[in-house]
């Protein structure tokens, strides 16, 4: 393996705990290089705690920041996870982008089943909330268009047939193109 080449090492800790060594440049080459193999292994393992040591990496970018963040939610870690000697300028990345505070907070439980009373409650809500807004929708529609009949010199009819050339005659060219 070259010195550019991003590469991993895996080290278990004596509570159940995982260690892994990235080195090399953590971008997308080492995404498409290891990780989905990396995090298939650490979601077999189901660490109790996780901790990424950073002291091998030559660089790290956005696409690696996603690493970071898939391999902390494949091993699904109950005590979150660390960051072990990230140099200078990977340790900048970091905080630029606070992967310590997303990574070292405890990973959020599934969502548990419902059981079906409660389920059917929660649609039966959520079918009358959007029953509301169309009626809500409705309404505000229909009162308007009876203020602009009763009131039809209040209208801008301007600023109307400006909008309906805009949105009619001059889009078709554009909608032409696509």
């Amino acid at each position: 393996m070259a010195q550019d080449d991003p590469g991993y090492k895996i080290r278990e800790e004596e509570d159940g705990g995982l260690i892994l060594l990235l080195s090399g440049p953590l971008d997308r080459r080492a995404h498409d290089t290891w990780y989905v193999e990396l995090a298939r292994l650490v979601k077999k393992k189901k660490p109790a705690s996780l901790a990424l040591d950073l002291s091998g990496v030559t660089a790290l970018d956005d696409y690696g920041a996603l690493v970071i963040l898939g391999l902390r939610r494949a091993a699904g870690a109950e005590r979150g996870c660390r960051f072990l000697d990230a140099p200078g300028p990977v340790a900048e990345v970091l905080e630029l982008l606070q992967l310590s505070s997303l990574c070292e907070a405890p990973a959020l439980a599934g969502k548990g089943r419902e059981d079906p009373i409660t389920a059917m409650g929660s649609r039966t809500l959520e079918a009358f909330s959007g029953a509301a807004e169309g009626v809500r929708f409705t309404g505000q529609l229909f009162f308007s268009l009876l203020y602009a009949l009763l009131h039809p010199w209040r209208i801008r009819w301007g600023d109307v047939i400006f909008s309906m050339r805009r949105v009619g005659v001059d889009a078709v060219p554009i909608v032409g193109l696509i």
